[in-house]
């Protein structure tokens, strides 16, 4: 079947008049499809045809994009296609910069263009001469073409304390070698504008550039990220000089290109316009030839060219080359199936341990078959772990999601893989020493130091293989030499505990400081398990200083009105003590400046004093009188009764419980302004909202709570007690009720691959003043930053048309809606739902107080737009309460026959057990 005749059949097939409308044959440059395989040949197949944009193993579908050629390949292969037509438009959409943006990608501000990202690296080194150093190693293939295009230098910022000479371990890390993978430039490029701007304020970052190189190739391809910034989903570089006929389909798949085991194996193509096409012949582009070469010149060789002699243990050097998408952590070697490098083992345990950081899956090799690789002729050629990182969740990743999820999970990833170079083939199976610290951080000479840290062993991320969890069985602390440096001094450690004995131990120690000059000095801490291996280090400073020439900035902190003498912490910048809590008093050593003092204490409001001189030889008096923070204090009773509750009374992050003999209470709290809830089980929140509380006062408060009945209580095991299921899609798959955690059960509906609105729906209830709806559920749902399927929860009020229960004046109180779906085929499409996927089990708790006195029906709705599907929906242990007075529910329970069998609570339990069960311990779905 031709592709344009496809495109015909699946746009009447599938798509809505709106999307058919947008599909056109003419408008449309490539297509995104979705091809199913049904094992790892049918996979190399598809990937053979295009480079995948994703691979999903568990449910056997990947996902590429394809010319008019490709899809028919793909088609003659036999294997089954189908179109993804959300995909498709935005694959074929041209950028435009958001309102007001005037840096950055269009409509990705937060990715910096090729010019900016360059600009950026050479501001970095004019800034920091003595860390910084801005390197010309080659020439994009543009700039090598007489009379074409201006083209650009390759520039690689090499980062290090030149002031510290010697042998350094070195890390490499570049980025945007694939053009249309937007986050890997800017993280490059992040990554190193945060090491210079905390060097010499945290420990750990400046002891890695003053021991370690960090050379960073900030855009590896910027001939070929150009032409993304336009919008294309280019892959490649921009050499047209190799027989392709057509213009976006021009270019060498530069990580296809390099000079070891180059189209030997299948994972790449020959066809000049296929989107993996290897080049002419290994290591023909100038990119290549640049990478090739500055690595080659400033990573130590540790092993020979073959495939089957280890590098040593003793082997220095890291490369990571980051990619985007699909969260994975890829190593070597690539091309082969299986993959069996000579260090395989020691590189996996590296690659679980940067997946730790990132969360990612590690594996040795990669997901399908890939030659000519840049991690491959890395390690094949030098010796050195080498790993490809997918970032995120999308080549063109919007800037929300990279800015709180991407960026902020890779950083420590990052971090790690500069710390782990100077052995990283043994540093991985080491515990990790975690939250180092030295108290006090300043001391005079000769005064002893308390040193403590944890060490973990068990810090692997997900991953391939089992990991060796070893107890800790020693650790050692050095200053201001790291471990691996000539002249180093070990000084010994202790479990706090008493012995090294698991694989997670408490350190601490003693240090003596006399004979340390004056001044700021490192303590390196690293820790050993029982396999021997040592760990990576981490860093701490200490400052040396005599105090009679050091500044003091001494006191008392006492509350204000009683004066009395409070155990509290007074803390100038890095400095901190303790007052004696006897008399309040305080004596805070420093160096000389100027500080902002603090101090705090238990129920009290901080007090800083600003700007405080500390001078050398000097004492400066700063006393505090710190508020006790205020209270609100009253009793929760029954309404009617007076019965004293046992109930519980938050506000904000506060929470208290009363005396259940008399239903007192007394809640502390900080300064502000508060919504005060009071609850208790089987009767009515009451809220009283915007109280304002001050400092060092006592505000009452009384609650009345009504008690409640139930109007529903399912926890999904005794089968369809209340409820009506229908589609608004026939065909599709309905709610049903599963198995959720043998033996439990669930009300699940799929989220389908194509078109769905499923509804499961209960009612009427007539309700009183005070309602509450909970349930339990969980999801997985397509999309991880936009949003195509999703559920929701709807009402219908006397009759009325069905509406959002929040636009029928519901409120949810824990567990709302997660995001808004996209405006896709979805029939909820633009509706805030719950979406992507569910943190585990929520409870949703939903105020619907506001549509009291109505016959009211509620119902569970997931709508799925016309492509890719996920997991679905589970609903369980679904209660409705409403104040006693309520009229009774309208529906059959199952015990007008004197039977209990359709409920799962034994004979006798009271309301009030039926939503303990609910609310703790019943095993369903929870």
């Amino acid at each position: 079947m031709s592709f344009l005749r496809s495109i015909i059949i699946l746009a009447c097939i599938t798509c809505t008049a709106a999307a058919l409308a947008a599909q056109t044959p003419v408008s449309i440059e490539r297509l995104v499809v979705r091809v199913t395989f049904s094992d790892r040949a049918e996979l190399q197949k598809a990937a053979s045809v295009a480079e995948p944009w994703e691979v999903n193993l568990e449910q056997g579908f990947v996902i590429l994009d394809v010319s008019q050629e490709g899809y028919d390949r793909l088609a003659a292969l036999g294997l089954p296609v189908q179109v993804d037509w959300e995909r498709t438009d935005r694959l074929n959409q041209t950028l435009v910069p958001l309102e007001g943006q005037t840096e950055g990608i269009p409509g990705y501000p937060c990715y910096r263009t090729v010019e900016e990202t360059l600009a950026a690296g050479a501001a970095m080194a004019a800034a920091n001469p003595s860390l910084a150093t801005w390197i010309d190693i080659g020439d994009s293939w543009e700039k090598t073409i007489p009379g074409g295009p201006v083209g650009y230098d390759l520039m690689v910022l090499r980062l290090t304390n030149d002031a510290i000479v010697g042998d350094k371990p070195d890390l490499w890390v570049e980025g945007a070698i694939h053009a249309r993978e937007l986050t890997t430039a800017e993280s490059v490029t992040r990554f190193a504008e945060y090491l210079l701007d905390n060097y010499d304020v945290d420990p750990d970052i400046t002891w890695l550039l003053d021991w370690h190189e960090v050379h960073l190739l900030l855009q590896a391809n910027p001939d070929g990220r150009k032409m993304a910034e336009s919008g294309l989903s280019w892959r490649k570089n921009t050499d047209s000089d190799d027989g392709c006929g057509t213009p976006n389909d021009w270019g060498t798949d530069l990580n296809r290109n390099f000079d070891f085991y180059w189209a030997c194996c299948g994972g790449s193509s020959g066809d000049p316009c296929a989107s993996t096409y290897h080049g002419p012949s290994a290591a023909s582009e100038p990119e290549t030839q640049a990478i090739q070469s500055y690595v080659a010149a400033n990573f130590p060789d540790f092993r020979p060219d073959d495939l089957t002699t280890p590098a040593p243990d003793t082997t220095t050097g890291m490369f990571l080359d980051l990619h985007s998408y699909g969260g994975d952590v890829l190593s070597v070697f690539g091309f082969q199936d299986p993959p069996n490098p000579p260090n395989g083992p020691e590189i996996l345990e590296l690659g679980r341990k940067l997946s730790y950081f990132n969360g990612y899956y590690a594996r040795l090799g990669s997901i399908y078959t890939v030659d000519g690789s840049t991690k491959d002729w890395a390690y094949g050629r030098i010796g050195m772990p080498a790993y490809t990182i997918e970032l995120g969740s999308a080549f063109f990743e919007p800037c929300s999601s990279f800015e709180s999820t991407v960026w902020p999970d890779n950083l420590p990833m990052l971090l790690y893989a500069a710390k782990a170079v100077s052995a990283p083939y043994t540093a991985a199976t080491g515990p990790d020493v975690v939250d180092p610290s030295v108290v006090p951080v300043l001391v005079a000479p000769g005064d002893p130091v308390t040193v403590q840290a944890t060490a973990d062993d068990t810090l692997f991320g997900p991953g391939d293989g089992s990991m060796p969890i070893l107890p800790v069985t020693a650790a050692e602390v050095y200053v201001d030499i790291p471990p691996w440096a000539p002249g180093a001094v070990a000084l010994s450690l202790a479990a706090a505990d008493g012995s090294f004995n698991s694989t997670v131990e408490a350190l601490t120690g003693t240090l003596d400081t006399t004979g340390l000059a004056e001044g700021r000095h490192t303590l390196f801490l690293r820790a050993q398990d029982s396999s021997g291996a040592w760990g990576v280090a981490s860093a701490v400073f200490l400052r040396v200083q005599d105090p009679a020439t050091a500044p003091h900035i001494a006191g008392t902190v006492v509350e204000q009105g009683t004066g009395v003498p409070l155990a509290a912490t007074v803390t100038a910048d890095i400095y901190q003590t303790t007052t004696n809590p006897g008399d309040g008093s305080y004596d805070l050593l420093v160096i000389a400046g100027t500080y902002d003092v603090t101090a705090t204490a238990a129920e009290h409001i901080a007090m800083t004093h600003n700007g405080v001189a500390a001078v050398s030889g000097s004492t400066t008096t700063v006393n505090f009188e710190l508020v006790p923070w205020p209270k609100i204090t009253g009793a929760v009773t029954e309404q009617g009764s007076g019965a004293a509750l046992d109930a519980t009374v938050t506000a904000g992050i506060f929470q208290t419980t009363t005396d259940p003999g008399d239903g007192s209470y007394e809640l502390i709290v900080e300064p502000g302004t508060y919504d005060v809830t009071a609850s208790a089980v089987d009767h009515g929140s009451v809220t009283e909202h915007d109280v304002e509380v001050a400092g060092g006062t006592i505000t009452p408060l009384d609650f009345e709570l009504e008690p409640m009945t139930t109007l529903l209580f399912d926890d999904v095991e005794g089968g369809n007690i209340a409820w009506t299921i229908d589609s608004a899609v026939p065909g599709g798959d309905n709610w049903d009720i599963v198995v959720d955690g043998s033996p439990n059960h669930a009300w699940f509906s799929s989220d389908h691959n194509a078109l769905k609105d499923d509804r499961l729906v209960a009612g009427p209830f007539a309700l009183n003043d005070v309602s509450t709806l909970f349930f339990d559920h969980h999801w997985g749902f397509e999309g991880s930053s936009t949003f195509w399927d999703g559920g929701v929860l709807e009402v219908s009020i006397d009759g009325a048309p069905w509406q959002d229960v929040l636009v029928g004046g519901g409120v949810f109180v824990e567990g709302g809606y997660t995001g808004t779906l996209s405006g896709s085929s979805n029939p909820l499409a633009d509706r805030q739902a719950w979406t992507g996927q569910s943190p585990g089990t929520v409870q949703t708790v939903v105020d619907l107080s506001a549509m009291s006195s109505t016959d009211l029906w509620i119902r569970f709705r997931l709508g799925c737009d016309s492509s890719v599907g996920a997991d679905g929906w589970w609903v369980d242990n679904i209660l409705l309460q409403t104040t006693i007075d309520a009229e009774p529910p309208l529906f059959s329970d199952g015990f007008e026959n004197g039977s209990t069998d359709q409920w799962s609570g034994t004979v006798g339990d009271s309301v009030g057990q039926a939503r303990e069960r609910l609310m703790g311990s019943s095993p369903g779905g929870r």
